[in-house]
């Protein structure tokens, strides 16, 4: 889908109070900003006593027509529908509720890649590759 802009969000703070406000069936149990990218853990209430916790990343930017017209805009992803990005905080994984199809746990385990290779230690005399270059 399509890109969400409104004039009720001319700063990034009010489309992020926007974004994380529950409603009747859903709420947000935690989020955090990771660049432009708004990870949040959101509950949703099947019935009374069943609820589901997933992961949604809302990508975020800024337009503006001129000086004085600035909305900030939205596009939201759950786990589920394919978000790329893997950026997300491991703890938000790990408050979750098993993943019902193949997609979310695929992408769950890249985001647990990611954060693997990013904390990893380098040792003096360590080689890497980078753009084709050691």
């Amino acid at each position: 889908m399509g890109w969400l802009y409104y004039d009720a969000w001319p700063t990034r703070k009010h489309l992020i109070d926007y974004l994380v406000a529950d409603s009747d069936y859903s709420k947000t149990i935690k989020h955090c900003c990771v660049g432009n990218n708004l990870w949040m853990v959101r509950e949703h209430t099947v019935c009374s006593d069943v609820s589901e916790r997933f992961v949604v990343l809302c990508m975020m930017q800024r337009r503006a027509s001129d000086v004085y017209d600035i909305q900030w805009g939205y596009k939201d992803i759950d786990e589920a529908a394919g978000p790329n990005a893997v950026n997300c905080p491991l703890s938000y994984i790990e408050m979750c509720t098993e993943p019902h199809n193949d997609y979310s746990r695929e992408w769950r385990e890249r985001v647990r890649q990611y954060h693997g290779l990013r904390n990893r230690k380098l040792d003096i005399g360590d080689i890497f590759t980078y753009g084709g270059w050691q």
